[in-house]
């Protein structure tokens, strides 16, 4: 959402959560609800690949696929007798909605772009950069490591997933965010971890890898949240940034430290996460 309700209704998805029920006192902070869009395309991500190809008669274009696990992605020609290429990006799982494209970024006169993607597959068509431009190439595709999230709003439900940096949730508006889901992006081997201060309630257990902590359904303000990694390589950590009621934005937190507050009964109402140094 931009200015007042952030990219969420437009803008620009994990593992069974733990269940943790409290009978009669408290709320029942339920699994993770079924896996998200293009879950299978993360089981079957790809990682750093590199395809040869070749345009053999003017004009020609030869597209390839890459199964991203998401994140800040790259695609860079490398020149081989096609000295010159013209490189476009479509997707996600879609050959016709162009992302971006580029003539000379890359080296001497390759082609480069560099993209924020989501899980899915994505076509990348090469052609010489004049029509008449023949030869062979090569194709690196590959993706960083990125955190993708979204907030249980009060009113509107689940946001849409958004990636590294982007504000999940609202300002301006006076609603609660009630529920938290986020997992990592092109980093086998490295967990997140996750626990909230729920009004009414205080700190959930700890939850991981794209599970559901908070409630929905129940009219219950997440107050604070903590996020840490585990299996991280040195220099490697989360960052985060939460929007209070009376507050606003707090700073940026990190490595398991409180942002929003607890014992005040102010709602949190959006979220900022992403990674440093991985």
């Amino acid at each position: 959402m931009i200015g007042f309700k952030v990219l969420a209704r437009g803008a620009w998805m994990s593992v069974a959560a733990l269940a943790f029920m409290v009978t009669g006192c408290g709320p029942e902070l339920e699994e993770a609800p079924a896996a998200p869009e293009a879950q299978e395309v993360l089981e079957t991500s790809q990682g750093a690949l590199t395809q040869s190809g070749q345009i053999s008669s003017p004009g020609a274009r030869y597209t390839h696929s890459y199964s991203a696990a998401g994140g800040k992605c790259r695609f860079q020609t490398i020149a081989g007798t096609l000295t010159d290429t013209y490189l476009s990006l479509y997707g996600p799982s879609s050959t016709t909605t162009l992302i971006a494209e580029d003539n000379d970024s890359g080296v001497g006169a390759a082609s480069y772009i560099q993209a924020y993607l989501h899980p899915g597959t994505y076509y990348a068509t090469v052609r010489g950069n004049t029509s008449t431009q023949t030869g062979t190439y090569q194709l690196a595709m590959d993706c960083y490591p990125g955190v993708r999230y979204r907030l249980h709003t009060e009113d509107y439900g689940w946001e849409k997933w958004v990636l590294d940096g982007v504000m999940s949730g609202t300002w301006g508006l006076e609603l609660r965010a009630e529920a938290l889901q986020l997992y990592l992006l092109s980093m086998p081997g490295v967990s997140i971890h996750y626990t909230v201060h729920l009004g009414g309630v205080g700190w959930t257990g700890e939850y991981a890898n794209g599970a559901t902590a908070g409630t929905t359904g129940q009219s219950r303000q997440m107050e604070a949240v903590r996020i840490w990694l585990s299996g991280a390589p040195a220099g490697c950590q989360v960052n985060y940034n939460a929007h209070v009621e009376g507050i606003g934005w707090q700073g940026t937190r990190s490595g398991g430290a409180i942002a929003g507050t607890t014992g005040g009964g102010r709602r949190l109402e959006s979220l900022k996460v992403w990674l440093t140094g991985c």
